[in-house]
């Protein structure tokens, strides 16, 4: 499971806590539960028990159901670190009415997806359904047996205890995981926020089941939880399905709530990391609780010191070239939390020297910083940024249900503007109180890979191996899915979509959709061919990258505020011929931000100082290798994939040392040039999706785009399936603990070939669920080694080079065992072919995704806009449904016989 903490969303204030308690009313509707708020398309209820509820109901096709436990590691019980995440675990492993598997198959059948997360106070359960007040009964059922009948044996105790012990492993791995832990476990040592979310090792070899079940008993109850849903749904079925389900629950009066102490910091603390190959130093300042009325002066500091191009940080370090980034993270929780400050230094420069001067950005001359411009800057990002959470039911729901913690979801309830006003003064005191040098936990994070005690691993002792019996897998009964109901969405939608080609030839497809509160687009433009982009990878990355830095008319800074006072929000990538364009606004903004698009994108300064920054930024970055295990492996493998190409061939990755050489290499005036000759809109595709009047939209677009053509022939550059030579490959790494394996098998094929649909099917058994996959269970439920190994399918429409890919990381104690069992189940895949029951399952899952993701604007858009680039209709999802709905045992083992056994390449980074 991962782990997230709770952070960027508190924006806290005690008015809208009095005014929620002033309204609260009677039973609801005749309900037990007590409605105690409404505002916003919010209902918030509350039962007897203290459960808390919140309904958000909206047009959806899917159902987003989260509960949430006022609980996480500042909990865990002394000597026992790691409890609340491990139970986490132990919620999927059965009830008393459910026992074992059974209740994590119920769960599979009725949901689309489903996880945990726990952070420092709080564990949260999400799961995703189809709009079907049934399957939320089930589900919501499901759910009240865990909080009062949870059930597992000492097994699955032991072998959860090794899937975490590698989660943790894995998350050593990460450079900035390592010094935040040890940040603050220096600031309060072996106590609060200095307690790892993921326990320590020894600790958690001592637990027992005993000890969990008491931790269940004291924190898993109803007056310490709270429900989210939203999306498609009644609000009056799932107030009678809550009902019915938990308001009759009681709290365990046995187990009182253990009080926490968190301790306080005293004084400064300086620690140093070794991991990695970036040089970082950050700065932490201890907040008070969430709910402290002065964390609503402090959530705008994140913005005016680290915001681009205007914040002081940046100013200060970045654009001189003292630091190759900045960056601020607000971390409030219910009993206290941190405000971060970064700096990544460049190659050469002495990290001390960075430190002294990123204090003396944030202590001594931060305040200044704060004034009336960029005070007001702050809040419309702070704003903006809220209703982008809150633009969908799935954004929404992820909000809410980090927000209760806290307890600043009120807001929604209430609107901004009835929100207490935030002055200069204010924010400035509250800057100077808790930004200072002798509460500061300072972290130097160094290249290299030096480990500390605390990453050791738990010792495989934990669960005995035992011989395995390779039995048939019993997997739930698939759901039934019936094709028509998302068949005729498909077309409704397909009807609904106005296509048009600009007088350039650019491709348009719009999605008007009335029930959207924003718009989403997506935009290629595609230049060049093989030939005429040949040693070009400098010039396109620096272009692209640079764009968005002011126009002929206007600066970075007034392109930026541009941006964010239309509400709306744009990233630029380049890769080789292509430069993709996601945006989204709006729909009052949307012609206005249209133009400062095509302003961006035709017109920009490419000013000399802004040249000069991006080609330090990107040179810095290319001298900067990564050695985590993962990307050594990618490298590598990339390295030979393209090995039949020359070296300077577009469609081919450079390496490090080369991509220096061609960024040194390159003039400003090698920029102007290629945008000059290369860029245009004639061969551009781009989708919108939202509550857009389509013909004003398409007579602005042809203004703005519709004679802006290349000057260059265009070809889209494609790869070609190639025989090469089998390779397994074994190389170092500077991983820690673990190691990282990729296996790829190359073949030709295209999505119009009659076994691409089949082939889906097969990867998805194979790999597509890290726990109800052949690998997953065998690695993860069975051994115990990791639980992240996954096998993914890319079957191309451009080319025919497509490929199979199976990836893991890996214990490095375990390497030798861990590749036989991979290579074993490969072989067993091979050898046996797939079951009915598998394929039946299999197809169910890909169906209900497909259909699920039929009301979200941000997947129809990317869906649009792929049908856009491969030249078809969204409606051809019709005939590939029903082609996934035929598809059978014999055609998948068929087709795992053919593919999975052509000549494979291996890597094994360690």
């Amino acid at each position: 499971m991962r782990i997230k903490t709770a952070f960027c969303y508190a924006i806290i204030n005690k008015l809208a806590v009095a005014l929620m308690l002033c309204i609260l009313a009677g039973n609801a509707n005749g309900h037990d539960a007590k409605l105690v708020g409404v505002g916003n398309d919010i209902s918030a209820y509350q039962f007897d028990n203290g459960l808390k509820i919140l309904l958000a109901p909206s047009a959806s096709n899917s159902i987003f159901l989260n509960v949430i436990y006022q609980v996480g590691s500042l909990a865990d019980p002394q000597g026992q670190s790691g409890t609340a995440h491990l139970l986490e675990h132990l919620m999927f492993k059965g009830t008393e009415t459910h026992p074992g598997e059974q209740w994590v198959n119920a769960l599979r059948e009725r949901s689309l997806a489903f996880n945990a997360t726990t952070s420092f106070d709080r564990t949260r359960y999400t799961t995703v359904l189809e709009s079907n007040p049934n399957q939320l009964d089930a589900l919501l059922a499901l759910e009240a047996e865990r909080m009062t009948s949870l059930s597992f044996n000492q097994t699955a105790l032991a072998s959860e205890i090794e899937v975490v012990s590698r989660e943790r492993e894995a998350s050593q791995e990460e450079p900035f995981n390592i010094l935040i832990d040890q940040m603050f476990a220096a600031a309060t040592p072996g106590a609060g926020f200095g307690r790892q979310v993921l326990g320590q090792p020894d600790e958690l070899e001592r637990m027992t089941e005993e000890s969990i079940r008491q931790f269940h008993d004291r924190y898993y109850r109803p007056d310490r939880a709270f429900i989210v849903i939203t999306g498609g749904f009644e609000e009056e079925t799932a107030l009678n399905a809550l009902e019915n389900h938990f308001a009759k629950l009681e709290p365990p009066s046995l187990l009182d709530r253990v009080p926490l102490d968190l301790p306080n910091i005293e004084g400064p603390v300086t620690v140093e990391a070794y991991q990695g190959s970036v040089a970082s130093i950050v700065l932490g300042y201890p907040l008070p609780p969430a709910q402290d009325e002065r964390h609503w002066s402090l959530s705008v500091l994140a913005d005016i010191y680290a915001g681009e191009p205007h914040g002081s940080l940046y100013q200060a370090l970045v654009m001189p070239g003292d630091a190759q980034g900045v960056f601020a993270t607000y971390l409030p929780f219910a009993q206290g939390g941190y405000f971060l400050f970064g700096a990544t230094a460049p190659p050469e420069q002495s990290l001390e020297a960075l430190a002294e001067q990123l204090q003396n950005a944030v202590v001594t001359s931060g305040h200044e910083a704060i004034n009336e411009e960029s005070l007001k800057r702050a809040l419309r990002v702070e704003k903006q940024t809220l209703e982008h959470l809150t633009s969908s039911p799935e954004m929404l729901a992820e909000y809410l249900s980090e927000a209760v913690v806290l307890g600043d979801w009120q807001q929604l309830l209430l609107g901004w503007d009835s929100l207490p006003e935030r002055t200069v003064e204010e924010v400035q005191r509250q800057a100077e109180n808790f930004l200072v040098a002798e509460r500061q936990i300072e972290g130097l994070l160094r290249p290299g890979n030096k480990r500390t005690n605390d990453v050791a691993n738990i010792a495989n002792a934990v669960i005995s191996q035992q011989e395995q019996v390779h039995e048939p897998i019993e997997l739930p009964q698939p759901p039934e899915i019936g094709l028509e109901g998302a068949s005729q969405t498909i077309r409704d939608i397909e009807q609904s979509i106005e296509r048009r080609l600009m007088s350039n030839g650019m491709q348009v497809a719009l999605l008007p959709r009335n029930e959207s509160d924003r718009i989403q687009g997506v935009m290629t433009l595609h230049f060049g061919n093989t030939a005429s982009l040949r040693g070009q990878h400098a010039v396109t990355d620096i272009l692209g990258t640079q764009l968005i830095r002011g126009t002929q008319s206007a600066s970075y800074q007034e392109v930026v505020d541009q941006i964010n006072q239309l509400g709306a929000s744009v990233s630029i990538i380049p890769n080789g011929g292509v430069l993709k364009i996601r945006f989204e606004s709006p729909t009052e903004s949307i012609e206005t931000f249209l133009g400062l698009l095509a302003d961006i994108l035709k017109t920009p300064a490419l000013s000399q100082h802004e040249f000069d920054l991006v080609k330090r930024q990107l040179l810095n970055a290319a001298q900067t290798i990564d050695q985590r295990p993962v990307q050594v492996a990618r490298r590598a493998l990339r390295h030979y994939t393209d090995s039949p190409l020359e070296h300077d061939d577009i469609r081919r990755r450079l390496m490090h040392e080369a991509m220096q050489a061609a960024i040194e290499a390159t003039t400003l005036s090698d920029i102007r040039e290629f945008h000059e000759t290369f860029y245009g809109a004639d061969h551009g595709k781009l989708a919108i999706v939202g509550d857009v009047d389509s013909n004003a939209i398409l007579t602005h677009l042809e203004t703005l785009f519709g004679d802006w053509n290349s000057q260059v022939a265009h070809e889209r550059p494609v790869r070609l399936y190639t025989d090469m030579e089998p390779t397994s490959l074994n190389v170092e790494a500077g991983g820690t603990a673990t190691g990282h394996y990729l296996r790829r098998f190359y073949f030709p094929l295209t999505m119009d070939s009659e076994d691409a649909v089949p082939l889906l099917v097969a990867t998805h058994i194979l790999g597509g669920d890290p726990l109800n996959s052949r690998l997953g269970r065998r690695i993860r439920e069975q051994e115990g080694m990791t639980y992240n190994t996954r096998a993914s399918a890319h079957i191309v429409s451009h080319g025919d080079a497509s490929r199979i890919t199976i990836q893991s990381h890996y214990p490095k104690s375990e390497k030798e065992p861990f590749l036989e069992i991979v290579r074993d189940e490969v072989d067993r895949f091979i050898k046996d072919g797939v079951t009915q029951q598998e394929v039946e399952w299999s197809k169910a899952t890909l169906l209900q995704g497909v259909g699920a993701a039929l009301d979200d604007d941000n997947t129809l858009v990317n869906l649009l806009h792929r049908q856009l680039e491969r030249g078809i209709t969204i409606d051809q999802m019709i005939e590939h449904r029903r082609d996934l709905s035929k598809v059978t045992d014999k055609q998948v083992s068929e087709v795992v016989e053919h593919y999975f056994s052509v000549l494979f390449s291996e890597v094994i980074a360690d």
